[in-house]
């Protein structure tokens, strides 16, 4: 042991002999721990790289080489002890468990906090979608109900179609398309944000060419000059938005999507 004088002091000459020894003995002890401790450490670091940002990475490799440096300054504590002496040896240990401690409850939290950040984040987003795809749908159905009152003329049973009023109509129904064309295409791109919600991408690229064939059929259609109607029995397709196909072939796949909606906001 490091001896003392009256005072209280250490012996300088005794720590001096001491020193060459606690070198080589300290280096021998550290050689194998210390390449274990490093492979583990940066085994964690290349496992942790690419899923946090760098401030949470920087604050867990601290908490981690504060917990390195503890476990080395509990399994070598004679060696420790005699350097230093008792104190300071204890001192640095409460020092250390205090910084371990505290930054175990801070990463924990930290982790905690942001997952709840994230996950509010996720939900909002689904939100402002389900609220894109509930105005997309709710303006199919408006056109689909002012066709028979603006476009139709005639027998309400066989009706014929006034060409302005059927181009205005299918100029609207043409931008609700557009919309369910841009939301199949964002669910397709963000999977992660919709990866636990089935069928969801069917069900749009179903509403999307139901319109899609609708829309086909006006740009087919060609009205002569002298006569600007024409017989609904001539767009089957138009016949079958404003009638009982409509449910089937576009309100069912929007119940889904819905449904997938509903699963995500509350999950």
């Amino acid at each position: 042991m490091v001896r003392r004088d009256r005072a209280g002091t250490l012996d300088k000459r005794r720590i001096q002999s001491l020193t060459p020894d606690f070198a080589d003995s300290f280096s021998a002890a550290l050689t194998l721990d210390s390449l274990r401790l490093w492979l583990a450490s940066h085994f964690l670091y290349c496992a942790l790289l690419f899923s946090m940002t760098r401030s949470r990475l920087i604050s867990l490799l601290f908490v981690v080489g504060a917990v390195i440096a503890l476990i080395m300054f509990v399994k070598k504590d004679v060696v420790f002890k005699e350097y230093f002496g008792d104190e300071t040896y204890k001192l640095f240990l409460q020092f250390c468990l205090i910084t371990v401690v505290g930054g175990l409850v801070s990463t924990v939290f930290g982790e905690l906090k942001h997952e709840q950040e994230l996950r509010e984040t996720r939900r909002e987003s689904i939100r402002q979608f389900h609220g894109k795809a509930l105005c997309a749908y709710n303006r199919a159905k408006k056109v689909r109900r002012l066709l028979p009152v603006k476009a139709f003329v005639g027998d309400p049973d066989r009706p014929l179609v006034v060409m302005a009023d059927y181009r205005a109509m299918m100029i609207e129904l043409e931008d609700v398309q557009l919309e369910f064309e841009s939301m199949k295409r964002e669910v397709g791109i963000a999977k992660n944000l919709f990866s636990n919600v089935q069928n969801l991408e069917k069900s749009l690229n179903e509403m999307e060419k139901y319109l899609c064939a609708v829309l086909h059929e006006f740009e087919r259609t060609r009205f002569s000059a002298n006569n600007d109607k024409v017989h609904i029995s001539e767009l089957p397709r138009l016949s079958d938005f404003v009638g009982e196909r409509f449910v089937a072939d576009f309100s069912a796949p929007y119940d889904k999507v819905e449904a997938a909606f509903l699963r995500l906001i509350l999950r």
